[in-house]
């Protein structure tokens, strides 16, 4: 079971299964089961709402994150998907968090979907998919 996630100000967005130009097509591609379903979910570019805790209670074994701020945001404005993920306390315990399964898209993929991004974004997967 998988959850992927957009961060965008600090927040996490929920990212749609098969909806969104980075992670949504993954999931027909390698045949990822969403641990999370979301009623009318959308493709916004900041993902949909959804709290911590949601995420926590599908305890999901993969996360995949989009990092927004690192493509769009000042250096001092900017807040670390990585930093707001491993952080969080709600989400100190499920799975993917505990046993280091989170991949982050390059930090340029919001804005650069450059064939190099990919394959950044393919090696990415492939290393931690190899745990």
């Amino acid at each position: 079971m998988v959850m992927s996630v957009v961060v965008s100000g600090g927040e996490i967005g929920f990212s749609a299964p098969r909806s969104g130009r980075v992670w949504g097509p993954m999931y027909e591609i390698f045949g990822w089961k969403p641990a999370l379903t979301v009623k009318d979910a959308s493709s916004d570019h900041k993902g949909d709402d959804i709290s911590v805790e949601a995420i926590a209670q599908s305890n999901p074994k993969w996360i995949f994150v989009l990092d927004r701020d690192a493509a769009i945001s000042s250096a001092k404005n900017a807040k670390p998907a990585k930093d707001v993920i491993e952080n969080s306390q709600a989400l100190k315990n499920i799975s993917a968090v505990k046993e280091g399964r989170v991949v982050y898209a390059p930090n340029d993929t919001y804005t650069n979907e450059s064939i190099q991004t990919y394959i950044e974004l393919f090696g990415n997967l492939a290393k931690t998919l190899s745990k």
